[in-house]
C-alpha cells in the first residue's frame, strides 16, 4: 500500500545523496518502469525512501504510482508536496549530480504520463481514468487545480532548468482536464428573483411599475433553463476545455454542432419558461385577441401599432375610450375647403403674315448690306 506520508518521512533520511544508478535497487525499479509495472515500481520506491531518503527520480515514479492507486483525491496533496520539495527541501533530495536536469526530466515524465492517460481514447485507459475520478469530489478537483497552479509558478523559479516548459506545459494540460471536470461537478446557481418595489405616488408608480400593469423592464431578467439549454452549456464548456488542451480536432466537431444550434435557435425549446406566461395568457383569451386582429389595417389598429412601437409605456396607459374619442373628433371636424387655383389664359398667338403684310423688295440702288 502506497502512502504519501512514507515519502514525507523519508525526506528526513540521508543527506541528499540519493540512490546510485548502479545500486541494484535502482536497477530493479528502472526495470519495472520499463515494463510498465508502475504499482510495483512505486512500492519499491517507497521502501527506498525509508532506507536512503528521497531521490527526485524515484519521487517522480512514486508520484505516478500513487495517483494511479488513489486517483484525483491524492493529486492535490501530491502537488503540494512537490512544491514543498522544490521550494523548501530541494537540497535534502538526491541525486547529488545533475539534480536540476533529473528534476526536470522526472517531473516531466510523471506529468506527461498522467496527461497521456487522461486524454487517451484507448478504451482500457479510459476505464482506468474513470476509476481515477470515481471517488473524487468537487473539492478534490479544486484542491488539485490550486496546488497545480502553485507548482506551475514555483518550479521555474526554483529549478534552474533551461526549458521549464517540459514541466509547465503538461501541467497546464492537466489543469485544463481538471477544470473541465470541476465545471461538470459545479452545481448551477439557483435563480434569484427580485420583487419589484412599487412607489405609491399620485400619477406616477415608479420605474418598477411605470405602466401601472404590474410589470417592469426586462433588464436583469432571469429564467429557468431547459434541459436542452443545460446540454448546450455543457457542450460549450467542453469546447473551451478542448481548446485549452490544444485538441482542435475534437473542438471543431463541437463547434460545428453549436453553430448549427445557433443558426436554428428556437427560444421556445431553450427558454420555455420565458414564453410560458405569454402563451398561457394567449390561450385564455385567444378568441378576443384573434377578433381584434381582424381589425388590422383600420385606423384604431394603425394608431395603436404606431404608439406601441414608439412608446410602450404610453401605449399601456392609453384607453380604448380615449382612442375612440380622438377618432370621433377627427371624423366630426368640418372639412377644409381650399380655393380653386386661378388659371390664366395664354396670350393669343400672332396671326401669320398675309400678302398685305409681306415685306417690300429692296429698292434699286440699295447696298448689299442693307436689311430687308
Amino acid at each position: 500500500m502506497l502512502e504519501l506520508a512514507k515519502l514525507t518521512n523519508g525526506l528526513d533520511v540521508g543527506e541528499g545523496q540519493g540512490v546510485d544508478t548502479l545500486d541494484p535497487r535502482f536497477q530493479d525499479i528502472a526495470s519495472l518502469i520499463e515494463q510498465a509495472d508502475f504499482a510495483a515500481a512505486a512500492l519499491k520506491c517507497q521502501e527506498t525512501f525509508e532506507e536512503l531518503g528521497g531521490d527526485i527520480r524515484l519521487i517522480s515514479w512514486f508520484f505516478f504510482g500513487l495517483v494511479l492507486q488513489d486517483g484525483v483525491p491524492v493529486l492535490g496533496p501530491v502537488f503540494e508536496l512537490a512544491t514543498s520539495i522544490f521550494r523548501d527541501r530541494f537540497d535534502s533530495v538526491g541525486p547529488e549530480r545533475k539534480k536540476d536536469r533529473h528534476a526536470t526530466s522526472g517531473m516531466s515524465w510523471f506529468l506527461a504520463k498522467l496527461v497521456d492517460r487522461v486524454t487517451s481514447e484507448d478504451p482500457d485507459l479510459q476505464a482506468e481514468v474513470a476509476g481515477l475520478v470515481a471517488k473524487a469530489t468537487l473539492e478534490d478537483f479544486q484542491a488539485a487545480i490550486a496546488a497545480g497552479n502553485e507548482l506551475w509558478q514555483v518550479f521555474p523559479e526554483v529549478v534552474p532548468t533551461p526549458d521549464p516548459s517540459k514541466v509547465t506545459n503538461p501541467l497546464s494540460q492537466l489543469r485544463g482536464w481538471l477544470e473541465e471536470h470541476e465545471r461538470a461537478l459545479t452545481p448551477e446557481p439557483e435563480p434569484e428573483y427580485e420583487e419589484a418595489e412599487v412607489e405609491d405616488s399620485a400619477g406616477d408608480q415608479g420605474a418598477a411599475d411605470s405602466m401601472g400593469l404590474g410589470f417592469s423592464s426586462g433588464t436583469g431578467l432571469q429564467v429557468d433553463a431547459s434541459p436542452q439549454l443545460a446540454e448546450l452549456q455543457t457542450r460549450i464548456a467542453a469546447f473551451e476545455a478542448l481548446m485549452k488542451r490544444g485538441d482542435v480536432t475534437k473542438a471543431s466537431v463541437i463547434a460545428s454542432d453549436v453553430m448549427s444550434v445557433v443558426e436554428n435557435f428556437d427560444p421556445r425549446i431553450y427558454l420555455p419558461r420565458l414564453f410560458g406566461g405569454f402563451f398561457a395568457q394567449f390561450a385564455g383569451c385567444a378568441d378576443q385577441v384573434l377578433a381584434w386582429q381582424q381589425k388590422r389595417g383600420t385606423a384604431p389598429w394603425a394608431i395603436y401599432d404606431q404608439l406601441y412601437r414608439t412608446d410602450l409605456e404610453a401605449f399601456a396607459r392609453c384607453s380604448d375610450e380615449g382612442l375612440q374619442r380622438m377618432l370621433n373628433e377627427a371624423a366630426a371636424a368640418p372639412p377644409v375647403h381650399h380655393a380653386a387655383p386661378v388659371h390664366h389664359a395664354a396670350p393669343a398667338a400672332a396671326p401669320p403674315p398675309t400678302a398685305l403684310h409681306a415685306p417690300s423688295p429692296p429698292s434699286a440702288g440699295a447696298g448689299e448690306d442693307d436689311d430687308w
